[in-house]
């Protein structure tokens, strides 16, 4: 996959209408994935893919992570475990050691 430009952060999930500041939905992303600055409207910019890749990184977290996540977003985590399932069956399996 071809990038371009600087490293953004996409926050790749919402919760109650706000980005959510977890370490696991923040993504580093070039600026062609980002569609920021000069490759705005694009098309480059794939949001499931983030997503898929925020909620993977919280389901191969530690349990106690996950639960703390749990208790925080309690009326999101169901969602998320059923947007993770459809999602890997566009995407495959999460591999961490793949870029993005």
């Amino acid at each position: 996959m071809e990038c371009g430009g600087r490293i953004t952060f996409e926050h790749a999930l919402i919760y109650a209408g706000k980005q959510i500041n977890e370490k696991f939905a923040i993504l580093p992303v070039c600026e062609k994935h980002h569609a920021v600055n000069r490759y705005q409207d694009r098309g480059d910019f794939d949001k499931r893919l983030h997503e898929w890749v925020a909620l993977s990184r919280l389901f191969q977290a530690e349990e106690s992570y996950q639960e703390e996540m749990r208790k925080k977003y309690p009326r999101a985590f169901l969602v998320w475990i059923q947007r993770l399932k459809y999602l890997n069956t566009i995407y495959g399996n999460y591999n961490p050691t793949e870029s993005i």
